[in-house]
């Protein structure tokens, strides 16, 4: 799996929707879909909120 892949099965397993998750990242929702498409990157320092968030570590993420 990737970065898209992982994102979307933790952001389903904490019971975010991407609506959620961006709210809580105070991002668009069309952030998130870019994301989970793999259309666009994410930053490191928005991967390391994402980790606090999902409470996961980076390898669960970039695995």
């Amino acid at each position: 799996m990737n970065f898209k892949e992982n994102l979307k099965q933790l952001r389903k397993s904490k019971g975010f929707t991407q609506k959620s998750l961006a709210e809580k990242m105070n991002l668009p929702t069309q952030t998130i879909t870019n994301w989970e498409q793999g259309k666009t990157q994410t930053s490191f320092e928005t991967l390391e909120i994402l980790t606090t968030i999902l409470d996961c570590s980076y390898d669960d993420l970039l695995k």
